[in-house]
């Protein structure tokens, strides 16, 4: 278990990169003119870190299903009802922030609609409510109905999904896909390959993982380069789910023992806060100052800048540990 915790807490500092990264590099593509280099490095960024926020899933349902984990139906609704309160809180904070001129009604609107990256929890909340389910599930007959949930996943989710990305016989496609519907194979997909990998002892060579995520991000920048693919979700393409079970299978197999440092359960425990707090620092950056030659001082200042104030808010007696955790 021990291992385990390691392994997980350096995905999460990972992750939490990545999404800085995914929302860093928009900034340089809004801002430049298409195929300038600043233009072309926020793509390729973005396409390095598309598989961010499935990876946060996968952890969630790593830690939630694994063996021995009470996940009692009262336990959860705190759960889901904590993580409801966090995300009204910040949502009136990046309401006071962002609602000009501020008025009562604004900000009232403003804290319930939620700031942009406060989806994440939304689904959360969800996955929260339906863990003691999910559970159950987990721990039936050894994880055989997780195969099977992980067999309708890859088709209904994945599979369906990517057929409906495509551009070219796309009417035709929708009404042949749309006929069956399976509300429950989105998200949850990832929380339950989390679980299965995790408890999965996958030996196998960290270059053929490495070579996988590098192939299916080269792959998947001509795609899109070159097709127009018609999202409704890029988190269920085919070539992210394999970028994301690569990354997470690779960091399970590094041996973090040898590579020991003590700052990694502190920074693990505040990658939260980096997620709730950086697109405050992100759009305070001038706009000019998102280009490829000031892209490293950009995420440095982002990342760093959320890392910070995130860990002044975490020393703060009693609420600043809640306000940063779910």
């Amino acid at each position: 278990m021990k291992e385990r915790i390691v392994y997980i807490d350096w995905l999460k500092i990972i992750a939490a990169l990545m999404v800085v990264m995914i929302h860093t590099s928009g900034m340089l593509y809004i801002n430049n003119s298409e195929h300038s280099l600043s233009y072309l490095l926020g793509f390729w960024n973005a396409e390095i870190v598309r598989s961010a926020v499935p990876i946060f899933f996968m952890i969630s349902g790593a830690l939630l299903l694994r063996p021995g984990y009470d996940a009692h139906p009262r336990k959860m609704v705190r759960k889901a009802l904590k993580v409801l309160v966090l995300m009204l809180i910040w949502s009136f904070v990046y309401a006071i922030v962002n609602v000009h001129p501020m008025t009562l009604k604004g900000l009232v609107f403003a804290t319930i609609k939620g700031h942009f990256h406060f989806w994440f929890f939304e689904y959360l909340i969800g996955l929260y409510l339906l863990t003691p389910l999910f559970k159950a599930l987990a721990d039936y007959k050894d994880g055989l109905l997780v195969h099977y949930y992980l067999a309708l996943f890859a088709f209904f989710g994945i599979a369906v999904a990517s057929l409906q990305a495509l551009p070219f016989g796309h009417k035709w496609i929708m009404d042949v896909t749309t006929k069956v519907r399976f509300e429950w194979l989105g998200f949850a997909g990832y929380f339950f390959l989390g679980h299965y990998l995790n408890q999965k002892q996958i030996k196998i060579s960290p270059w053929l993982f490495i070579g996988a995520f590098s192939v299916a991000v080269l792959l998947q920048g001509f795609i899109f380069t070159n097709m127009g693919l018609l999202y409704s979700s890029d988190k269920f393409w085919w070539l992210t789910i394999i970028e994301a079970a690569s990354l997470f299978i690779l960091f399970k197999n590094i041996d973090w023992q040898r590579m020991a440092w003590g700052g990694a359960k502190l920074l693990s425990s505040l990658v939260m806060g980096i997620y709730i707090l950086h697109p405050i620092i992100l759009e305070a950056i001038p706009t000019d100052w998102w280009t490829a030659s000031l892209y490293g001082a950009d995420l440095l200042l982002v990342y760093g800048g959320a890392l910070l104030i995130s860990y002044v808010i975490w020393k703060i007696p009693v609420v600043g540990k809640w306000l940063l955790s779910v």
